[in-house]
C-alpha cells in the first residue's frame, strides 16, 4: 500500500532536477505489484496497474529502450485491469486507457508508412 501511494505522490511532484520521478513512480508501482497478487487483492491491484499505465504517459522516452515494449506493457497491464474486475470506474478508466493506447498506436502507423514513403522517394 505503501509503495502505491509513494508512486501516486511521485507522479504528482516537480520536476526532479537529478533523477526521474516518473522512472521511481514505476518503480514503486512494480514493488506494490509483486505484493498486490490478483488472487489476494483483484482490486487493488487493478487500481495500481492502471496506475502504473498512467505514469508510464509521462515516461521520459529518450531514456528508455523500445517505445513498443512500453506500449505493449501498458496494453497489458491495462488489459490485466480489466479482467480483474468488475468495478465500473476501473472499467471505465481501463477502457479509456485502451481506447488512447489504440489512438496511439494508429498515429504510430501513420507516422511510420509517412517514413516509409519519405524513405522510398529519396
Amino acid at each position: 500500500m505503501v509503495c502505491n501511494h509513494y508512486g501516486n505522490a511521485l507522479t504528482k511532484y516537480p520536476t526532479a532536477i537529478h533523477s526521474d520521478n516518473t522512472e521511481k513512480a514505476l518503480f514503486y508501482y512494480n514493488e506494490a505489484l509483486s505484493i498486490r497478487q490478483a488472487h489476494q487483492f483483484p482490486f487493488e491491484r487493478a487500481v495500481t496497474l492502471l496506475n502504473y499505465v498512467e505514469a508510464c504517459w509521462h515516461v521520459n522516452l529518450a531514456n528508455n529502450g523500445s517505445n513498443k515494449a512500453l506500449f505493449e506493457e501498458m496494453v497489458a497491464k491495462t488489459q490485466e485491469a480489466l479482467a480483474l474486475t468488475s468495478d465500473e470506474n476501473i472499467i471505465d478508466e481501463a477502457q479509456q486507457q485502451l481506447q488512447k493506447l489504440e489512438e496511439l498506436k494508429q498515429k504510430l502507423a501513420e507516422e511510420d508508412q509517412l517514413n516509409q514513403n519519405i524513405s522510398s522517394q529519396n
